[in-house]
């Protein structure tokens, strides 16, 4: 499926996710929180507004780049930001360029700069949600990938360049979609919760190649470099967790899902019933806290010891699920220009 048609047949379904959340809300188990993993991931108890938009980034790309040869007296910062707006203002938000581009948003940062930096570079170059300083309402973004591979090409090319293109990009489309929607539309920062519903939904829409695809994302989640450098980076490691960056850690949770992976069959027919399957699965924090604290101790370490940090329960899991401990210390501990602005 094109990108263009994906994103005008799929449009709605986040909000039809809300709805749904909302329906089964007293049916869903909530989880059990550890302070060193999941606390604070629910605090947003649903969606942070119910209006939520899936964004064509190829069509915002393209509108910018006409924008540049009509305007070429505006920087890009500007044009970026002018995108940004009209995209708001499509979907209904009382925000305009002219009136609201010099609002300060927090340290010197103004909403023509956020919204430059942040929201444009996700909206043409990422899979994300956004939530921030928009008005009341949600953004969902997809990647346009063009060549329809997932990220990692080199070590994931060998689970799915036989499958065809076109249902490889429909896939990876769905799953980006699917992991973002529970975002958006549960109001949950619990990757976990995230990963599950979209693999499921995934795999039972496409159950030829639901062993395919849950190898890809398998092996991308056992590469846990992200939770390891902002775990060490952070000030504040209580901030950090409730922001779920630790339930990026999730093996216990892909071995359960591979059963499903090789039995598409047994995946619930309906996504009432992938929903509270979902829920029941991340009930419970990955690791005991004895073994979080072991892990968040190693990681705190500076320089940390990559000998201790390999010893631990959680990076042996971790190793297993299919990792090398080459790829979970980053040579860099800048920070982003994403964070700089403000970005998850």
């Amino acid at each position: 499926m094109d990108y263009n048609e994906f994103c005008a047949e799929y449009e709605g379904f986040a909000r039809g996710l809300c709805l749904l959340g909302k329906e089964v809300g007293a049916e869903l188990k909530m989880p059990e929180e550890d302070p060193l993993y999941n606390a604070g991931v629910m605090s947003r108890g649903g969606a942070a507004a119910p209006d939520i938009s899936l964004v064509n980034g190829r069509q915002v790309k393209e509108g910018f780049e006409c924008a540049k040869k009509a305007h070429p007296e505006m920087s890009d910062e500007e044009l970026k930001a002018q995108m940004v707006f009209f995209v708001l203002q499509a979907r209904g938000a009382d925000l305009s360029y002219e009136k609201n581009g010099n609002d300060v948003l927090f340290g010197d940062v103004t909403r023509n700069r956020f919204y430059a930096a942040q929201v444009f570079g996700d909206i043409v170059g990422n899979t994300n949600y956004c939530a921030k300083h928009i008005g009341n309402m949600q953004l969902i973004t997809l990647e346009d990938k063009g060549d329809a591979m997932p990220r990692k090409t080199e070590d994931c090319k060998s689970f799915v360049a036989h499958i065809p293109a076109a249902e490889r990009q429909e896939m990876f489309l769905k799953r980006g979609l699917y992991h973002e929607s529970v975002h958006a539309a549960l109001g949950t920062d619990d990757e976990r919760k995230c990963d599950v519903f979209a693999l499921l939904k995934v795999m039972k829409e496409h159950p030829k190649y639901a062993k395919e695809v849950f190898e890809v994302f398998n092996y991308q989640r056992s590469q846990i470099n992200h939770t390891v450098n902002e775990i060490h980076n952070a000030k504040d490691v209580d901030r950090a967790v409730k922001s779920g960056v630790m339930t990026y850690v999730m093996p216990k949770t892909y071995a359960a899902l591979r059963k499903y992976a090789e039995n598409p069959e047994r995946i619930p027919a309906t996504d009432k019933d992938i929903l509270k399957l979902t829920y029941e699965m991340t009930a419970k924090p990955e690791f005991s806290h004895g073994e979080l604290k072991e892990f968040v101790g190693a990681v705190r370490k500076e320089p940390i010891d990559k000998k201790a940090l390999a010893a631990t329960a959680v990076m042996r899991a971790c190793q297993e699920q299919g990792a090398g401990m080459s790829r979970y210390i980053a040579a860099e501990k800048m920070r982003t220009a994403q964070r700089q602005v403000g970005g998850r």
